[in-house]
């Protein structure tokens, strides 16, 4: 039977240094419970919108993307341009993305093709954290919004207020969100927003020639971000300069394998000795 095309989500991928993204946050973190609480959810309304036969350009599963945007609204992030760069800086979004990194477009998109999915599950979830017993931090916050979800309130408040409650807050935010993308767009067309001056790209290209400094380029062999073929432009501009490419590594080589990382540094130096 043919599966649909999902890219892998490993979130026990294995690393030197830090050996696993479990290590990456303490294990009361709101990541984990975002996780843990979509984890159990049924996400098959979600995922019976994708092809089921293997073809077609591999997606990124609703199983990360659902936490993703659940965890990022929770702590106040509307903007998908935000989240993506979040999911490049932030240690926290890292975790729940598993590392992966979708763009702005790919966030908007699957949040708008399942607003309603989104809404149903998100106001399952909070009301979930109300009944089982998380009230004792005696707030649930949904971006800036506070709930106050005491044992006292809860007991004066009937279930299907309170339910009500949540979904007002949960519709609430997903218009939010739909309406702070919608500004960006306008703004920024199909950028994200934060990328360097064109004058300032060329202003580098100016300058890269006239380096005087032995310099070491050292880049991932699987570096989705940016290709391999950057390190070699690099090396053309900049006067003696050596290319190290590190096998199997993506973006960050100095995390994925960092004491082969650390030694091409030590031998580069030592060279000057």
């Amino acid at each position: 039977m043919m599966a649909c095309n999902f890219i892998p989500c490993d979130r026990e991928q294995s690393y030197l240094m830090p050996p696993s993204l479990r290590d990456w946050l303490g294990e009361d973190h709101l990541a984990w419970c975002v996780l843990n609480a979509v984890g159990v959810m049924d996400l098959s309304a979600f995922e019976g919108k994708y092809r089921a036969d293997g073809w077609g350009a591999a997606a990124f599963p609703p199983s990360m993307m659902v936490p993703l945007l659940l965890y990022a609204y929770c702590v106040g992030e509307r903007s998908s341009r935000v989240i993506e760069r979040a999911c490049e800086t932030d240690v926290a979004f890292r975790v729940v993305a598993a590392n992966k990194k979708p763009d702005h477009s790919t966030i908007a998109r699957f949040r708008g093709k399942n607003l309603k999915e989104l809404e149903g599950l998100f106001t399952q979830i909070l009301a979930l954290c109300v009944e089982a017993g998380l009230v004792k931090v005696r707030v649930v916050a949904i971006d800036g919004t506070k709930m106050e979800a005491n044992a006292s309130l809860a007991a004066n408040r009937t279930h299907e207020g309170l339910g009500k409650e949540i979904e007002r807050e949960v519709a609430k935010m997903l218009a939010e969100a739909e309406s702070v993308d919608a500004e960006e767009d306008a703004r920024y067309g199909k950028k994200r927003g934060d990328e360097l001056p064109e004058e300032l790209l060329r202003d580098l290209h100016r300058r890269l020639p006239h380096m005087t400094a032995p310099t070491l380029i050292i880049w991932g062999s699987h570096d989705r971000a940016v290709p391999v073929s950057h390190a070699y432009a690099a090396q053309k501009l900049i006067p003696n300069s050596q290319v190290r490419i590190m096998d199997r590594c993506g973006h960050t080589p100095q995390v994925e394998r960092p004491q082969e990382f650390n030694q091409l540094v030590v031998d580069f130096l030592s060279e000057g000795d």
